[in-house]
């Protein structure tokens, strides 16, 4: 099991950005309050902190990707190439050079109809821990945060709001893997 520690974001820039759309909606948690270019290839650009070993795209309607990790003065680490299955990418890197910032430039490309745009919903990039695959019992569910109230007349006023997945899970681990997780 995989998890990343999403803190390391110094600063996001895009090469293009819908003016009702800035690339500033890719860090909030709605994955509706999305990102959107201006064209159907789009660049976006990443200063990280050190130690980040991993980035995450969802809700993103982008066929394929180019990933390249770069010091910050542009010395090329590595480059990643690939498709986008259901519209979410999660990509590890190699950690041993990223114990200073890096720079991350991420092309997004669309090959759907004419015009179509490339968008996102949510980019995290971070430290990724390994930790051993959880026990029997992983609990997911919905909180519901919608707010209902009954009028005098007997009517009922309900206002929806987002109901966010709360996840439950236990694990086993080891002196090691406990203090990794700690840090």
């Amino acid at each position: 099991m995989k998890i990343m520690i999403s803190d390391g974001i110094d600063s996001l820039t895009a090469d293009t950005s819908d003016s009702e759309y800035p690339v500033s909606n890719l860090l909030d948690i709605y994955p509706q309050k999305r990102w959107q270019s201006l064209s159907s290839t789009s660049v976006l650009t990443i200063l990280t902190t050190p130690s980040v070993s991993g980035i995450f795209i969802c809700g993103t309607n982008a066929e394929a990707y180019i990933v390249t990790v770069k010091s910050i003065a542009l010395a090329l680490y590595e480059t990643h190439t690939g498709t986008i299955a259901n519209g979410r990418l999660f990509l590890l890197f190699d950690s041993t050079y990223s114990v200073n910032s890096v720079r991350i430039d991420i092309t997004l490309v669309t090959s759907g109809p004419e015009g179509e745009d490339v968008y996102a919903g949510i980019l995290r990039c971070g430290s990724v821990l390994d930790l051993p695959d959880p026990q029997y019992g992983l609990k997911s569910e919905r909180q519901d945060f919608s707010i209902k109230s009954e009028f005098s007349n007997g009517g009922l006023y309900v206002y929806k709001r987002q109901t966010p997945r709360a996840y439950e899970l236990s694990l086993t681990l080891t002196h090691a893997e406990f203090e990794e997780l700690d840090d």
